[in-house]
């Protein structure tokens, strides 16, 4: 599997609802997914990333980098009045990182790989990663979350890198 790279203009559409009980060969995808993930060194993956425009992402906040999930059709049902600025990067743009202020902790619903309801309330590293996650399957790139300033050098940046 390859990742998407900015500026495709796959990475602006809005996923999909899945059906995990019924999308052949989802584990594999899954799996496979998560060994792109992996390989490429990040957190979180969202299938719009590597072509499929279906509404779920792989992710591992754990240390060892061994603990791989998924979060099907995710919903953000609440989100911290409380915003925080941090550095975050993503797959879609290798090696560019900047700042991006997102709410402290969210209560987020969803469904795993077999279709079973999962409810979280996520907050610091993991809420930051499932924000990003979903705002991919909503068709936002975390250039869009950057201040007109920092998207005028970030692009400079990645197209004089390219």
């Amino acid at each position: 599997m390859k990742v998407v790279p900015f500026p495709n203009p796959m990475l602006k559409m809005q996923s999909e609802d899945v059906d995990p009980k019924n999308e052949p060969d989802f584990l594999k995808l899954i799996d496979d997914m998560a060994k792109t993930m992996y390989q490429e060194e990040g957190v979180g993956l969202a299938a719009i990333q590597v072509g499929i425009p279906k509404n779920f992402f792989v992710y591992d906040d754990s240390e060892e980098q061994n603990n791989p999930r998924v979060l099907c059709n995710p919903v953000v049902v609440s989100q911290s009045d409380v915003m925080v600025e941090s550095e975050e990067g993503c797959l879609s743009f290798p090696g560019i990182y900047f700042p991006v202020s997102r709410p402290e902790s969210a209560v987020i619903e969803g469904l795993d790989e077999k279709g079973e309801p999962l409810h979280f309330e996520a907050e610091g590293f993991l809420a930051r990663l499932l924000q990003h996650e979903i705002d991919h399957l909503n068709g936002v790139v975390i250039l869009d979350r950057a201040t007109p300033a920092v998207r005028k050098q970030i692009m400079r940046e990645y197209y004089m890198g390219k």
